[in-house]
């Protein structure tokens, strides 16, 4: 680290250490003379293991050379391979989109036909709804009139009056949702499930 001659060996950090090294450290606790620590090394029980693990490795090493020699013929055959499997998709990809051309040509016509046909049936509910939504309004002006012009019995007969319409808004109402979500299901399904 410091490219000084490690002198120490210290225990705690697991690491050897130089002249700098032991400025740096506040305490000398665990300390060893490197000397100490590196005596007969190469003939431990350690470097016996690390001498096995050499043989290990170089046959692994061998092993290696050898998986790439392989790989390379493979490589090789592959290539060779591919170029023919390659001309066989472009012929067969060419027929798959003539087919898909023409199924999604028909497909699209269908597709216009529902389209329109349900757009149809969009409309009319829209102006049933538009219908609908008028009559209420008429019917809020006409509680505002009742507010402000009608006498007491007026206003109560017309109330009561009322009370059927509304009775019978609200059940048609009800029908008419009922009905139409029912129906606008059935449609939107079906010509999803058709194509």
């Amino acid at each position: 680290m410091h490219n000084e001659t490690y002198e120490s060996f210290c225990k705690k950090h697991d690491c050897p250490c130089c002249k700098k090294c032991l400025q740096n450290h506040d305490v000398y606790k665990g300390l060893t003379d490197i000397d100490n620590i590196i005596h007969d090394v190469k003939s431990s029980s350690a470097f016996l293991k690390i001498e096995h693990i050499h043989d290990i490795v170089r046959e692994v090493a061998e092993n290696i050379k050898r998986l790439i020699t392989k790989r390379e013929q493979n490589l090789a055959t592959f290539t060779k391979k591919r170029s023919e499997i390659e001309m066989g998709v472009n012929g067969i990809r060419k027929m798959i989109n003539d087919y898909l051309d023409k199924i999604q040509d028909e497909m699209l016509k269908e597709l216009k036909a529902t389209e329109e046909k349900e757009s149809s049936k969009i409309r009319q509910l829209i102006n049933s709804l538009k219908q609908k939504e008028e009559e209420i309004s008429e019917l809020q002006d006409n509680i505002a009139s009742i507010k402000k012009y009608d006498s007491e019995l007026q206003t109560f007969l017309t109330m009561k009056q009322m009370e059927e319409d509304i009775k019978k808004k609200i059940t048609f109402n009800q029908l008419l949702k009922v009905t139409l979500v029912k129906k606008l299901i059935s449609e939107l399904q079906n010509p999803i499930s058709d194509i």
